[in-house]
């Protein structure tokens, strides 16, 4: 049991990168100090009776440095406080991200969270939480909340992780890393001071706009798929979504015999307390909650939106669903794959995956060398209804039959034409001859695909 404890689950669920993570917790320790020092409680007291929550995400080398880092951040702060190095120590309680959790293909979560809880043992964390891996599905299984606990036994019984100290200090790679993350977490915690505060930099925004940026160029890495999402943007299974029972909700008459009240807590303890109690059994949000009253001010905190790696493609998967309830069927496209198996073999499997990550049924079976050939198997394939059209070659095909192909398959109509490849110097002719769309690695697929669906309907 802890006195006081340092969560950075917020900022992290939100999207935010390993550093400001850490510039987050080490504001917000100075702010506890500070209000505590006020009360009479001095850091000497304060700081044994503290613990620090970090959530721990997907990539595993980093989280090892930033649990590594967040220890010599704590002991330079404490130090600067004036507190003995035998107080430095802290209670570091890891969380496994659910922001990596996917509700797609949940099954690979036991693999994300078996690489989170080895990233946080190995950096020696004190204490672990495990996430259900069908957690994100609704109220979990038991079969869900078996496998975190074995997870944990495997990792402490079998790999015997506990048993050696810092595991990773030595490796030069991981202090190289762990060096990087402690400047720029220190920067970063530096800024905030300078807006005065986590409290004001929380109030105005300034931490909200940073941690925006930051997802901003996660969401552009997760669209290009460099940043891959597997079994939802890689390697997906074009199945419906399993569903779980949504999680209990508190019982009506708590909710409905308490008044809503408007979530200020005024400067006296007893009732600020109350106020408290009464916005959490009102079920009121947690930004509705954090709002404080000192004196006359009113603090009100930005929203930190919640941050999932796989939600815009799941999004797309939506769509899929909702297409396959009303009409029947998936978004439909064809294959066309032009010449030989060894020619057209490996952009027409990038294809497939591509277009099945978007939530559409791909079909065409055959490669032909004849173009009325394919074309007939478009039509028996569609059988007049909706569907787009993926050309599927090699580079030397491309610049022999892309203008034909395109403009045969134009004249018949379907819902898109898109070329498995990159345009470069003939993205123009092609695109006069009916390609639409250019598919390829680094491409904006979140993009891309959203338009398909669009074209064919979904």
């Amino acid at each position: 049991m802890k006195l006081l404890s340092i969560s950075s689950l917020g900022i992290h669920n939100a999207g935010a990168s390993g550093a400001q993570e850490l510039g987050f917790t080490l504001s917000s320790l100075v702010y506890y100090l500070r209000a505590l020092e006020e009360r009479g409680l001095t850091p000497e007291t304060v700081v044994p009776a503290t613990r620090v929550t970090l959530g721990l995400g997907r990539d595993m080398f980093a989280e090892i440095a930033k649990a590594r880092a967040l220890r010599t951040l704590w002991s330079r702060v404490l130090e600067l406080c004036g507190v003995a190095s035998e107080l430095q120590t802290v209670h570091l309680h890891g969380v496994c991200s659910s922001t990596t959790q996917s509700r797609r293909d949940p099954w690979v979560n036991m693999l994300r969270s078996t690489s989170e809880a080895f990233a946080g043992t190995v950096a020696g964390v004190d204490t672990l939480t495990v996430l259900p891996f069908d957690r994100s599905l609704g109220a979990p299984s038991s079969l869900g909340y078996r496998m975190t606990g074995n997870l944990q036994l495997l990792l402490s019984e079998e790999a015997h992780l506990g048993r050696v100290a810092d595991p990773a200090g030595g490796s030069w790679f991981i202090e190289e890393l762990t060096k990087a993350l402690c400047e720029s977490a220190w920067a970063f915690f530096q800024s905030i001071e300078a807006e005065g505060g986590v409290v004001k930099a929380l109030s105005s925004g300034y931490i909200a706009t940073e941690v925006a940026k930051v997802v901003a160029k996660r969401k552009t890495a997760i669209s290009r798929r460099k940043e891959a999402v597997v079994g939802v943007s890689e390697f997906p299974e074009n199945n419906e979504l399993l569903q779980r029972p949504k999680h209990k909700s508190c019982p009506k008459s708590t909710v409905n015999a308490t008044p809503k009240v408007d979530a200020t807590l005024s400067a006296d303890s007893d009732h600020r307390y109350q106020s408290t109690v009464t916005c959490l059994e009102a079920q009121h949000s947690f930004e509705s909650v954090f709002k404080a009253r000192r004196g006359e001010d009113l603090v009100e905190m930005r929203v930190l939106e919640s941050f999932r790696w796989a939600d815009d493609w799941e999004a797309l998967r939506a769509n899929s669903d909702r297409a396959l309830k009303e009409a029947g069927r998936r978004p439909q496209v064809f294959l066309a794959k032009i010449g030989e198996l060894r020619n057209h073999k490996a952009r027409a499997a990038f294809a497939e995956r591509f277009v099945l990550a978007g939530g559409f049924e791909a079909s065409g079976e055959f490669g032909h060398l004849e173009l009325s050939k394919c074309l007939d198997e478009y039509k028996s394939a569609s059988k007049g209804e909706a569907m787009g059209v993926v050309l599927c070659g090699s580079d030397k095909d491309y610049l022999q039959s892309v203008e034909e192909w395109a403009a045969a398959f134009a004249a018949i109509k379907p819902s898109f034409i898109a070329l498995a490849g990159r345009g470069g110097e003939n993205e123009a002719r092609w695109r006069s001859a009916g390609v639409s769309h250019f598919i390829h690695m680094g491409c904006d697929g979140i993009h891309i695909l959203s338009d398909l669906q669009k074209s064919v309907g979904a």
